[in-house]
């Protein structure tokens, strides 16, 4: 792990950002002939056994490829490969997928990474009792803003969760448990992270729309000898919420009770929300937004309360041309006395062209994205633009 270094010479003019947008527009309009070269889907057992394969390349410019004030700009190429094997025989369905992402800038070589990744789920979707068994390790290269540094680790995630009906389907009971386990290469600046979460739902089904109420608890400990147990319980609707918008929205109280090495640290307690919903306008233009709040613990072992929210749309012209846009914002404020009170207030926003060829199976797109976080702490406050253009192929 390497941390960005300040460099005054990196700042890039608005002028040299149209130059590079109206180059890639350029590409995205005409470049049928630099896409990745077709790979075969294979098809096994009367359509049963899929194996996918996928590639693309990316390359574009950020202005902070840090997350820190005086971050350095660069350049940047990435490439992504991946194979997934999916299985539809039985009751059990297998999603296997595995796939690597290599990122190399021009300048800040010491940032360049591979990052491996690895899924399985097996899905159980008929029957009485349904459910969900979940495996994945990864391996991330990020820009951490909560630590103003970039950094590697590893994440092992497992989780497992069913659904049972009852009374001829009126109601029914959901019960998960997952954990997971964050792995920092660099454990003199960053505190490893376990976690332990279960939780237990209850839906009543109202015609469309379903009442639901449950409780979770998640416990979470550090490489630092610190560690948390939270408690929460929250209601809600699924289904039609308002007009026309679909989706979940559930909201409760929350506390957070610090345990092991404790100084600086105290109870925290606060309303926790949860929501996702999609509204169709047209068969064209769809909408779809998010919120949520919750505490959690960052890579420097403090804990957070994060209160977040966005929206997205997309608008598709035809069957291979579509227009995409979102914005969120977030509140991050650190609760540990150790974080003297810091306060962090991000917005960000990006538009997306997309352009589909050949039956769907190659997608160029050309992305413009601009983030902003502003904090009580000065090193903190900082903003990054960046541009993308971006050729996938799928098999």
């Amino acid at each position: 792990m390497s941390s960005s270094k300040p460099n005054r010479r990196s700042h890039r003019t608005l002028g040299s950002l149209h130059t590079r947008a109206l180059l890639l527009a350029a590409l995205l309009l005409g470049g049928a002939a630099t896409v990745p070269r077709a790979f075969a889907l294979i098809r096994l057992d009367n359509d049963r056994n899929h194996v996918d394969v996928s590639g693309s390349f990316s390359t574009g410019f950020s202005s902070n490829i840090g997350a820190s004030a005086g971050g350095a700009s660069d350049n940047y190429y990435s490439a992504q490969v991946g194979a997934q094997f999916l299985r539809r025989a039985g009751l059990i369905v297998m999603d296997a997928s595995v796939g690597l992402n290599a990122t190399s800038y021009a300048k800040n070589t010491g940032e360049n990474f591979r990052d491996p990744s690895l899924k399985m789920e097996l899905n159980k979707r008929s029957g009485r009792t349904t459910g969900a068994l979940k495996l994945s390790a990864a391996r991330e290269s990020r820009a951490d803003s909560a630590a103003n540094i970039r950094n590697s680790s590893w994440l092992y995630d497992a989780s497992l969760g069913a659904k049972y009906p009852m009374l001829g389907g009126q109601y029914a009971f959901l019960a998960s448990v997952g954990t997971s386990l964050r792995d920092y290469a660099d454990n003199n600046t960053l505190a490893d992270q376990k976690s332990f979460t279960s939780s237990m739902d209850f839906y009543y089904v109202l015609n469309e729309r379903s009442l639901l109420a449950g409780y979770r608890f998640r416990q979470e400990s550090t490489s630092l000898s610190t560690g948390s147990r939270d408690h929460s319980v929250t209601a809600g609707v699924s289904g039609p919420l308002l007009f026309r918008l679909n989706g979940t929205l559930r909201a409760g109280y929350q506390v957070r009770v610090p345990y092991g090495l404790t100084a600086g640290r105290s109870t925290y307690t606060g309303w926790t929300a949860n929501g996702s919903s999609t509204w169709e306008v047209t068969k064209r233009l769809d909408f779809s937004g998010q919120l949520s709040r919750d505490l959690s613990t960052t890579s420097t072992n403090v804990s957070v309360d994060t209160l977040g929210g966005s929206i997205a749309g997309q608008y598709r012209f035809n069957i291979q041309t579509a227009f995409s846009a979102g914005t969120g914002m977030t509140r991050t404020r650190f609760l540990d006395s150790s974080a003297s009170n810091r306060l962090d207030t991000a917005w960000n926003w990006d538009v997306t062209a997309h352009r589909s060829i050949s039956k769907k199976h190659i997608e160029l797109s050309l992305a413009y994205s601009f983030f902003r976080n502003w904090s009580s702490t000065s090193y903190s406050s900082f903003d990054r633009k960046s541009l993308t253009f971006t050729a996938t192929a799928k098999y």
